[in-house]
């Protein structure tokens, strides 16, 4: 017995049923890129934090110093402190005050004593980080102006905002300073951004260095 041809209902659910598992297939593999992303993300966090936790807990290894000579018995920003190369002080270091902010490198070491010199020396300049008001990071270069103070020259249409860090580059970012003011003339196409340190350099009697900062020789 010859069999009878399928019906219009069967040749429609067939087409359902096929375009139904199309969609599925392509849902499917929408989800696994979606999931390999995750993987990714995830893994990069990992090995962030990792790197994290190494710089806090095997990297930094800070050496507490006294400050023997300080502005106005010496050169504006710069510091004679009671460590040397006996306490493996090394030039270059980078050197903190009160806990977590940078204020410059070892720029000489004898046996029991080192200078630094600060970032905000008259005419050093340095790259750093400025957080703008838009939440991102802007590479710039400050010129120190002497006694915690720096100058910055950006174009005038970055949004950068009174209260904003300057920062160190780096994994581990630390605040340098604080912009205190923003000069922005009508005539100019470039803004003048003024920070600031937040401690007093003639008040300072101890300062941290960092011996394992990475020094190239």
């Amino acid at each position: 017995k010859a069999e009878s041809p399928p019906s219009a209902s069967s040749l429609f659910s067939c087409i359902f049923d096929a375009q139904n598992l199309a969609k599925n297939e392509e849902k499917i593999s929408a989800l696994q890129s979606e999931l390999l992303v995750k993987n990714a993300l995830l893994a990069e966090n990992l090995d962030l934090k990792q790197l994290l936790l190494r710089s806090e807990n095997e990297i930094s290894k800070p050496l507490v110093s006294a400050v023997l000579v300080r502005p106005p018995r010496i050169l504006y920003d710069t510091l004679i402190i009671d460590v040397g190369y006996k306490d493996n002080v090394k030039v270059g270091m980078l050197v903190f005050v009160l806990g977590d902010i940078a204020i410059g490198n070892i720029e000489s070491v004898s046996e029991n004593s080192s200078r630094v010199r600060l970032f905000s020396s008259p005419s050093t300049k340095n790259s750093f980080l400025l957080s703008s008001t838009a939440g991102t990071i802007v590479d710039v270069t400050a010129e120190g102006r002497g006694n915690g103070e720096f100058g910055i020259v950006l174009p005038r249409t970055v949004a950068v905002e009174m209260g904003a860090e300057l920062l160190t580059t780096g994994i581990k970012p630390h605040v340098v300073a604080i912009v205190g003011d923003i000069k922005r003339e009508e005539t100019s196409a470039f803004a003048t951004i003024l920070a600031r340190a937040p401690f007093s350099i003639s008040m300072l009697r101890y300062v941290v260095v960092d011996l394992a900062t990475h020094i190239i020789e």
